[in-house]
């Protein structure tokens, strides 16, 4: 004896009036693709079996909205449960693949180096408070292989091609990702950009060079001297990796500090990367050991 449910009988009347139609399925996306305009590529499937989660073929979108500056779309789906088949809802955002970078700021010092992490700190619209994390997004024109030298671009001007640096290296620190579990959705990928300079500096003078520059790149048509760098919706910094590694570690161990400092997905799953891959080299930054399970 089964111990599914009995299946919603609107689900099973429109299996039936479905069955014997020629190209249903087409018909269906068709309609979504002309609904769904410019992302309309990303539809190409519709649930048929009787485990899957099947687009009410009568009227398929209940809403969407859109946020074209970012290439963004939200859909909420009219679907039948996969296991019940009762009517309801599933919400898909659409959009273009994006990436995480983690920036390192290798800095002479005597006969060692020094290390900084360059991170932004970011406006949130409605948020309780200015959030600090790692570079992330996506850029247009990118593809996934140079989102991460995109993404340093846009963030972090001034150092490319600067004669302070010695040289700069790109990796992408394992395969792309899905960003949900949605079919056909928008991929992740993490990447890591070492910048070595030539000559030893201080954290608080690459900032101030990275300020500068973001200033110059967001507002070309104005004069520095009238801006206020606070106002720059991303504003670059640079902190020891010591220091940052403390506050990330935090969200790893469970510990509530500082919260607003890389307490997103982004952020923390792009250091854990990081410390799988690159974690023996430096020991310093492990977190905490735990009790064994």
């Amino acid at each position: 004896m089964s111990n599914y449910p009995k299946l919603h009988p609107d689900w099973v009347r429109m299996r039936e009036e479905l069955k014997n139609k020629p190209n249903w399925r087409e018909d269906v996306l068709g309609r979504v693709r002309a609904v769904l305009g410019q992302w309309g590529g990303w539809a190409d499937k519709i649930g048929s079996g009787i485990n899957e989660t099947e687009i009410d073929a009568s009227t398929p979108i209940n809403s969407l909205f859109s946020y074209q500056p970012l290439d963004l779309l939200y859909v909420q789906f009219n679907t039948h449960d996969p296991i019940t088949k009762n009517d309801s809802t599933r919400v898909v955002r659409y959009g273009p693949n994006d990436a995480v970078l983690m920036v390192l700021v290798k800095v002479p010092d005597g006969d060692s180096f020094k290390w900084c992490l360059l991170v932004r700190r970011k406006y949130q619209f409605a948020g309780k408070d200015l959030f600090v994390e790692f570079s992330r997004g996506w850029v247009e024109k990118a593809d996934q292989k140079d989102l991460g030298w995109k993404l340093f671009e846009r963030d972090f001007p001034g150092l490319k091609d600067n004669p302070i640096v010695d040289s700069i290296s790109e990796e992408m620190m394992g395969s792309p990702v899905y960003e949900n579990n949605s079919d056909k959705s928008n991929k992740i990928s993490h990447h890591l950009i070492i910048v070595t300079l030539k000559d030893s500096m201080e954290c608080g003078d690459v900032q101030k060079l990275l300020v500068e520059n973001k200033l110059i790149q967001d507002y070309p048509d104005e004069n520095l001297g009238n801006l206020d760098p606070k106002a720059l919706t991303s504003f670059p910094m640079v902190m020891e990796l010591t220091e940052a590694a403390k506050l990330l570690n935090n969200h790893l161990s469970g510990k509530e500090e500082k919260l607003a400092l890389f307490g997103e997905n982004f952020s923390v799953n792009c250091w854990s990367r990081f410390l799988s891959l690159h974690g023996r080299q430096f020991p310093e930054l492990l977190p905490e050991s735990v009790e064994l399970i």
